[in-house]
């Protein structure tokens, strides 16, 4: 049960989202050489010229009425999967049957998405392709939570998933009896940390396991001084397969050019935070935050100290 796509090789770049998925999926392929890359937006979200090609592709009702309608999509198949409404066989068809036609279509040999919705069917990589890399991307969630809400696209005044009365990723769709009994009283600020820690919590037990995984940190992609080291290992890591080895031209330049970053500060930085929003978060994030090596600020565990 594999993807008949030619020899091609394939790099899945997945995170929680606001990490630089966009970024990534959209500059990746001005880089490497033979290489194809695409950030799949999100059909609640809006579209870009690669999705018009894909819709081309596959026709209207598979890339969004279907989607809509919750019958085709990454999206839909995650939470499928995750709640354990489909099985692992079928998840596995799934996914040949949604991208074994776009693949074809695609001349390059190595293909790139970027979407953070393919964290809940990582465990199907190994059953549908032969030569497959993954990039996990993983970000403080302290400012990923901040970042979310400043965005207000998740539980927020712009999420159009939950205005139009779709679910996001939830404690009752996983089994999460505790967190369902108390979800819907819930603030924005908290479901965001449940979701970080569920979605995180998969992620990390799937590079535990997988040897074709990087686990990348955020900030040292973007923000710290020395990211240009950071991105030439990415950039070794996705280009290297047996047999097979793709030249590529790192342009420090691109790396410059943030897209999809927000300048709205509806929500401050954590050093703003009161004791209760950070014990909140320690209390739900806390051991993925740990594993992770985030929190080890004196400032911070001030903060969440109980007295």
């Amino acid at each position: 049960m594999k993807i008949q796509a030619k020899n091609k090789c394939f790099v899945f770049i997945v995170s929680g989202g606001r990490t630089g998925t966009s970024f990534l999926g959209n500059r990746l392929d001005k880089m490497i050489h033979d290489a194809f890359s695409v950030h799949e937006p999100d059909v609640f979200t809006g579209i870009n010229k690669k999705t018009w090609q894909r819709i081309r592709t596959f026709g209207f009702y598979h890339m969004i009425l279907g989607r809509a309608l919750k019958k085709t999509g990454i999206r839909n198949l995650t939470q499928k999967y995750y709640s354990g409404d489909i099985s692992y066989t079928h998840l596995c068809e799934a996914i040949i049957n949604h991208r074994e036609k776009y693949y074809k279509s695609i001349e390059k040999k190595l293909i790139v998405e970027s979407y953070y919705q393919w964290y809940g069917i990582l465990p199907a990589l190994e059953q549908v392709f032969d030569r497959y890399k993954v990039i996990a991307i993983v970000r403080d969630p302290r400012d990923w939570v901040s970042s979310w809400i400043n965005h207000e696209s998740h539980f927020g005044s712009r999420d159009m998933v939950t205005r139009l009365k779709y679910r996001r990723l939830d404690p009752q769709m996983v089994g999460d009896t505790a967190f369902s009994r108390i979800w819907k009283d819930m603030s924005q600020f908290s479901k965001l940390c449940w979701t970080w820690s569920r979605v995180y919590d998969q992620i990390l037990t799937f590079t535990k396991k997988d040897n074709n995984t990087l686990l990348v940190r955020y900030e040292d992609l973007f923000l710290t001084s020395d990211r240009d080291k950071s991105f030439i290992k990415l950039l070794d890591f996705i280009t290297s397969f047996e047999r097979t080895h793709f030249e590529y031209n790192f342009q420090p330049n691109l790396l410059r050019r943030r897209i999809n970053s927000t300048n709205r500060n509806l929500f401050p930085n954590w050093r703003q935070w009161n004791k209760l929003h950070s014990q909140q978060l320690s209390e739900i994030c806390g051991v993925q935050m740990q594993e992770l090596g985030y929190g080890n600020e004196p400032e911070w565990l001030a903060k969440i100290t109980v007295t």
